[in-house]
């Protein structure tokens, strides 16, 4: 009975192995995307960049 006890707490742990090590890989996949669009930000409001420099750039 004891054997029996075991052999299944085994395949409860294993599963849920399984599935932490597939919940980690999501995050680490969700923690790289976020990584890379803070590298490379999408610039939403150029034009407020443009009015800027437009309204500082001297004349020549």
């Amino acid at each position: 009975m004891l054997l029996a006890k075991n052999i299944f707490n085994v395949s409860d742990l294993h599963q849920e192995v399984f599935h932490l090590n597939r919940n980690l890989t999501k995050e680490m996949l969700k923690v790289t995307a976020l990584e890379e669009k803070i590298q490379t930000p999408l610039n939403i409001h150029r034009w407020r960049k443009l009015e800027v420099s437009l309204f500082f750039k001297k004349k020549v």
